[in-house]
């Protein structure tokens, strides 16, 4: 998302100067309830810059919003729900909440039919690499820290299945490289 973007890439100015008026824009954005792609967009952004900033119940509140927002939407993208229900699935992986692993299954197994069908459209493919392997390490973080817990299994399976499948491309090999870093340091 693009204010955490620039704070991770040494833009942190910019993404200080933007915030408030993203935050501002947010905040009439769902006082107002305008509801479409562009404004759970920026709902999710602005999610972003709350969790580099440490707030992470903001930030996950932010998540859900864009979330039940694209949920309402008949034309949601379906690319921005995915990243969103990624993004949510990772936070609850990676920080202290009640029952991380049934809150990341159910936000990640009904991901498994689109990545299905996502390689059928134009660019497609690396988009459904990317995807799954992002679920699958979020999955694999989970079992490392939950390793008898049977509701990991089939979204482990499922999204292990895609992986195999789909090309390693570029992205998907620096985040599959970044995971194993994690876990000589985790």
């Amino acid at each position: 998302r693009w204010l955490g973007a620039a704070l991770e890439f040494d833009d942190g100015d910019l993404a200080w100067e933007i915030a408030p008026h993203a935050a501002a824009l947010a905040g009439h954005v769902q006082d107002s309830e305008v509801k479409d792609n562009h404004t759970a967009h920026l709902l999710g952004n602005l999610a972003g810059f709350e969790y580099i900033q440490g707030r992470m119940d903001q930030a996950m509140r932010l998540l859900h919003l864009e979330l039940d927002w694209l949920e309402d939407l008949a034309d949601a993208s379906q690319l921005l729900m995915a990243q969103t229900r990624i993004s949510l699935a990772q936070m609850y992986a990676h920080h202290d909440t009640s029952d991380p692993v049934g809150q990341a299954v159910s936000l990640l197994l009904p991901l498994v039919e689109y990545v299905e069908q996502l390689p059928g459209e134009p660019d497609g493919e690396p988009a459904a690499a990317l995807l799954a392997t992002q679920a699958l390490i979020v999955l694999r973080n989970l079992a490392g820290a939950h390793p008898d817990d049977p509701r990991l299994r089939p979204a482990l399976e499922a999204f292990t299945t895609l992986t195999d499948h789909l090309p390693k491309t570029a992205a998907v090999t620096e985040h599959l490289e970044a995971e194993q870093v994690a876990r000589l340091f985790g």
